[in-house]
């Protein structure tokens, strides 16, 4: 009898001590309990972010103009203005954050998307800075997708792919900002 309950015991160890292994290594797989991740961006990155968006925000033309696309950047802004994007802490990520940012995500592509048919550019080069950013949440939001569906990835998998995700929102706010400074001015 002490035989059998040393063996349930210990196979139930072993069962616990399965599940906390593979839910460390392996935080979005099907032995996870809870499915998250805790993604530190690069200080250096989100700090400079932080600044460029400030000085955005802030510069005297933002909306000078009366015109759609000054109209629409309020909301575009959500998407770049996520709190994971400017927090130099830790922060937790898990399917329903995903699914937030994926939101914000869509939403700012309609409305790009309601630029690019209801406004008229008159440069090319606004009008190809528009279809990058558009064709750039697409990107995110492919990756957004991945990252949920990464049943099998490790931590380190998903820190570098949530380091692309936090590079890709990056590059697109440049682009963004390039975008409208074109549009504004042209």
């Amino acid at each position: 009898m002490k035989t059998m309950n040393r063996f349930f015991l210990m196979l139930v160890g072993f069962v616990v001590i399965f599940f906390i292994v593979m839910t460390w290594f392996y935080p979005f797989s099907f032995f996870s309990i809870h499915k998250s991740y805790t993604y530190s961006g690069d200080p250096v990155v989100v700090k400079e972010y932080v600044q460029d968006l400030k000085k955005f925000k802030k510069s005297n033309d933002l909306f000078v103009k009366d015109n759609l696309t000054t109209n629409r950047v309020q909301y575009i802004l959500h998407m770049y203005e996520q709190n994971w994007l400017l927090s130099k802490k830790s922060t937790n990520i898990g399917n329903q954050e995903l699914d937030s940012i994926l939101f914000e995500v869509k939403q700012a592509r309609q409305n790009l998307l309601d630029l690019a048919f209801r406004e008229t550019y008159h440069q090319n080069q606004t009008k190809d800075y528009l279809r990058t950013v558009i064709e750039d949440s697409f990107a995110i939001e492919e990756l957004i997708y991945d990252i949920k569906e990464a049943k099998a990835d490790s931590r380190s998998t998903l820190n570098t792919k949530f380091h692309n995700l936090h590079m890709i929102f990056i590059n697109d706010f440049n682009l963004f900002v390039t975008f409208y400074g074109i549009s504004q001015n042209g």
